[in-house]
């Protein structure tokens, strides 16, 4: 895994074709880049005292509406708004994140006053569970720290109606009961981070390609090889299942080339025989397995399905429509998992999940977290789909359906206009 909450995966021309003289730059951050090994390192650093406020309409997280650093939680809003014209004033949820750094070596109780309902962990362990409408209440849980040690915390509160309240207190046998202090709460820090070597720095720039799109430059297969090559490039992302294809990502690995590989039933892949594989029908574990044993470093879930199921998708003989298609999503994601990790062949493969383009997508297709490794995004800097040009929000928002995973970026890129306004994106 990671050591990083968000990293770019693969980047690159979306819907062109390379040009003979394309540079192919865009780069992305991987396990490699994240996990190789340098003699100096960099020291700790803490960037903003306080939790991120990341604050939504609707009791369960519904719109993500305003990001912000909270130096500490002690709110009292009454009957109004956390941010008059931004946020409602009933009908609301925050979830504070960051973490906490105790003073003293000792069992300490943490306290929230709440109207309505409210959920804290420290650590990882669930404190606090009073997630029901209530009047304001005070509750309490406790756990052991070790003085001076950085400790993730996770507030979670939701307004129902009526007045608005979350404090979040603490106290321990030395420390009198207060609300926990700017001074002692970090929105987020590098903690004894490594320096990078150069060469881990090329080895994370990676591309997309479409290797299969044959009437274009893609189809002279030797150009496409000589410039992944001269730009240092270790890592692709495509899909498809043709034998020249097949042939061509098989060519790349031979090179040092691997592959993330975008799995899609009417491009010939899929997890079992009930999503309607089009030929020549690869289940995903014989196509790893046997087709190209060695080639394919990643899959990764269906390309922005929320915008292409109605391109003749079925599962199990049921049409793929506006009212199924998150369904859909949730279960080719959990086959699809299942069907790599439960092969001794395939289980090391990592599984990248799908990628939305409409933003309440993300919260429609639900918890997706147990049947992937990483999460997905495509952060284009658009004030359209898919991404968010509020780059913080766009991460919030579609980290929904993967919990506490990492999220990868497997595609990103920009709105460039010039007299045509023509989107270019990579």
């Amino acid at each position: 895994m990671v050591d990083s909450n968000v990293c770019v995966l693969d980047a690159g021309t979306r819907n062109g074709a390379i040009a003979p003289n394309s540079d192919l730059t865009t780069a992305y951050t991987t396990n490699r880049l994240l996990n190789s090994t340098s003699s100096s390192s960099i020291s700790a650093l803490d960037t903003s005292q306080g939790l991120t406020g990341q604050y939504f309409a609707g009791k369960n997280f519904n719109t993500l509406l305003e990001t912000r650093i909270d130096p500490t939680v002690n709110f009292n809003w009454g009957t109004g708004s956390p941010n008059a014209g931004v946020l409602p004033s009933d009908n609301f949820s925050v979830r504070w994140t960051g973490q906490i750094r105790p003073t003293y070596s000792e069992t300490y109780t943490f306290y929230t006053t709440s109207n309505d309902g409210v959920r804290l962990w420290v650590n990882g362990e669930l404190l606090i569970d009073h997630w029901t409408p209530h009047a304001t209440t005070e509750d309490s849980g406790s756990l052991t720290l070790t003085a001076g040690q950085n400790y993730d915390i996770k507030l979670e509160y939701y307004e129902n109606g009526g007045d608005a309240i979350s404090t979040l207190s603490w106290a321990s046998a030395s420390q009198t009961k207060e609300i926990i202090p700017a001074s002692q709460l970090f929105a987020a820090s590098v903690v004894g981070e490594t320096a990078r070597t150069a060469y881990s720095f090329v080895d994370s720039i990676g591309v997309n390609t479409h290797l299969r799109y044959y009437d274009t430059t893609y189809g002279n297969y030797s150009l496409i090889e000589q410039r992944l090559q001269e730009l240092g490039i270790h890592h692709i992302r495509d899909g498809g299942s043709d034998p020249t294809w097949i042939r061509n990502i098989n060519q790349l690995a031979s090179k040092g080339i691997q592959t993330t590989l975008v799995i899609d039933p009417n491009i010939g892949v899929g997890p079992t025989s009930a999503y309607a594989i089009k030929p020549p029908g690869y289940l995903i574990t014989d196509l790893i397995k046997n087709k190209l044993p060695g080639a394919v470093e990643a899959v990764e879930i269906l390309n922005e399905f929320d915008i292409i199921y109605p391109n003749g998708y079925s599962y199990n003989g049921a049409t793929v429509t506006a009212e199924n298609w998150e369904s859909y999503v949730r279960s080719f994601t959990q086959d699809t998992y299942n069907a790599i990790k439960s092969d001794p062949a395939t289980q090391d493969v990592a599984v990248i999940g799908p990628s939305f383009v409409f933003s309440d997508s993300s919260a429609r297709v639900g918890d997706l977290s147990q049947w992937v490794d990483y999460g997905n995004l495509h952060p284009y800097a658009n004030p359209k789909n898919p991404g968010d040009p509020n780059l913080v929000q766009d991460i919030v928002n579609r980290s929904q359906p993967f919990g506490t995973r990492p999220l990868i970026a497997t595609e990103t890129g920009y709105l460039y206009q010039r007299p045509s306004f023509r989107s270019l994106r990579f």
